[in-house]
């Protein structure tokens, strides 16, 4: 089976990048965390920041604090003119990092189905391109697939985690066998989502875009798309003419917004 290879390979691991992101994290930054929300509750958000950054412990379910600043910073959005820009980016790593392994405790379930880990895992992959590190990117390729191994195969989210694993791999320049099946687990999860679950999208006509029409948790379809244009300027670089043919076909069917049928009518 494509999934059980591709895990195999990757050996998941929930934690790692956590830890290694946490000893970037001073306590300036995670008391600029804590004060995401207007400063409201701040110091008790900031109790709880620094268990999960100081021994990566977690309350069961993740409650409000830390979770909603937590989700506050994940929107941010720094740009390379900010003086701290640099910092930004890795408050924003450490924020999603904690929210996706939060999302794996089973005690949570119930509240991350309630949103689109893809508004979460974009920005993760965005902030690790300016990081530009190779050790965070290869454990953030393990965290996915530890969340994978616990995401519930109905989830919409699951094939986003999926292209998630081919931006990494294809940024960390895997082999072409190992890309090759990510991009097929990817092509046939995708496919199994659509037919087994309602369309979500707009009811406008008969068509939707391809992954994206998969979730009504847009906020970040547009960071997915420019991970599209990565990908596709990045496979120039790989030797395999088929597996470059491949990932140059995915980037195009987001970059494109190609329409798939809708399996159910509106």
């Amino acid at each position: 089976m494509i999934k059980k290879r591709v895990l195999a390979d990757i050996e998941p691991n929930g934690l790692a990048l956590l830890i290694s992101l946490g000893v970037k994290i001073d306590d300036s930054m995670l008391k600029e965390i804590a004060n995401s929300d207007y400063g409201i509750e701040a110091d008790e958000h900031l109790l709880y920041l620094k268990k999960i950054r100081d021994k990566q412990e977690f309350t069961s379910p993740l409650n409000w604090h830390p979770r909603e600043v937590l989700e506050l910073t994940k929107l941010g959005n720094s740009t390379s003119s900010s003086s701290t820009f640099l910092r930004e980016h890795l408050m924003r790593a450490f924020s999603c990092t904690a929210l996706l392994y939060a999302a794996s405790l089973p005690e949570n379930d119930e509240y991350f189905s309630l949103y689109g880990e893809n508004d979460t895992v974009a920005p993760l992959l965005e902030s690790l391109k300016y990081i530009d590190n190779i050790i965070y990117m290869e454990q953030a390729a393990k965290l996915i697939a530890y969340r994978l191994v616990s995401f519930s195969e109905e989830k919409e989210a699951r094939p986003f985690l999926i292209f998630a694993l081919l931006v990494l791999s294809v940024r960390l320049h895997a082999s072409a066998t190992f890309i090759t099946n990510i991009v097929n687990w990817l092509i046939e999860d995708e496919q199994r989502v659509r037919d087994a679950w309602w369309s979500w999208a707009s009811c406008s006509d008969d068509y939707e875009p391809w992954l994206l029409g998969l979730t009504v948790f847009d906020m970040r379809h547009d960071k997915w798309v420019e991970m599209a244009h990565e990908i596709k300027e990045l496979a120039e670089q790989i030797n395999e003419p088929e597996t470059k043919k491949l990932v140059i076909g995915i980037a195009e069917k987001l970059i494109n917004r190609f329409l798939v049928p809708r399996v159910f009518p509106c």
